[in-house]
């Protein structure tokens, strides 16, 4: 590794504007922080549409839970395989595919009056969808830290110097700020439809069906397009798995000179 005497707090800004300057790792960032900011909104909003629109019971809402960890357990695993027959880039809009699918199926059947399914009847639909969005998930959080490696080495090809610290920081960064702005932006969409801050308190309370069905809007439909403009942006990243292959073999014989 590179030994510097400069502190860490001095070399950080112009570090920053470095990694920021090569464009595979500015379109995986800003892609990552647009995805966490849907699934941030989706994930705290999924709550309150299972108890009062869904009208599942609390009790029963744990077992949603386990179908999205299981999908995610199988996105995990799978994902390496699934790296190892086809580009990154496409795991990762597979995995984004999905994540749509969890949030325009069911709320689109429900919204257009198609498919309107609640207590226990809605248990079984929603854990498939949450199982999808588990895998898709699973995917996307496998491949991302994966292409933020080939972007690493592509940073060395293009500027000479390593910054993975700072490419996977970057990373980490995206996924807390993004998911933590997700909230912020579903608590805020929970003031703008006048979500009743009280409708816990008196027993069998039922949401007025227009606040329902912008509470679906907000939960469902509106992360899909979020995380559309993610798939958008993401397209364009260029680091196939060709190209890494020329950038590693050039590292290679740059070491050895």
């Amino acid at each position: 590794p590179e030994r510097v005497s400069q502190p860490m707090w001095r070399r950080l800004p112009s570090e920053v504007i470095e990694i920021f300057a090569n464009r595979s790792f500015r379109l995986l960032f800003i892609s990552a922080v647009i995805t966490y900011v849907a699934q941030g909104l989706n994930a705290t909003l999924n709550q309150h549409s299972f108890v009062f629109v869904w009208l599942i019971k609390s009790e029963n809402i744990q077992f949603i839970s386990y179908a999205f960890v299981v999908g995610l357990l199988l996105g995990v695993g799978s994902a390496p395989k699934s790296q190892a027959r086809r580009e990154k880039k496409t795991v990762v809009l597979i995995g984004l595919s999905m994540l749509i699918a969890n949030w325009l199926v069911m709320q689109g059947a429900w919204l257009s009056g198609v498919y309107t399914p609640t207590g226990d009847a809605a248990l079984l639909p929603m854990q498939i969808n949450s199982f999808v969005a588990g895998i898709g998930l699973g995917f996307v959080s496998v491949a991302y830290p994966s292409m933020m490696a080939d972007a690493a080495d592509e940073h060395e090809h293009l500027f000479g110097r390593r910054r993975e610290g700072l490419y996977f920081a970057g990373l980490g960064f995206a996924n807390k700020a993004a998911v933590a702005l997700g909230v912020f932006i579903a608590g805020r969409a929970l003031d703008v439809i006048r979500f009743p801050s009280d409708i816990a308190k008196p027993p069998g309370a039922t949401l007025p069906p227009e606040v329902q069905t912008s509470l679906v809007w907000v939960g469902g439909p509106i992360p899909a397009v979020v995380a559309v403009v993610s798939m958008v942006i993401f397209a364009s990243y260029a680091i196939t798995r060709a190209r890494h292959a020329v950038i590693a073999a050039e590292l290679r014989t740059k070491a050895t000179v």
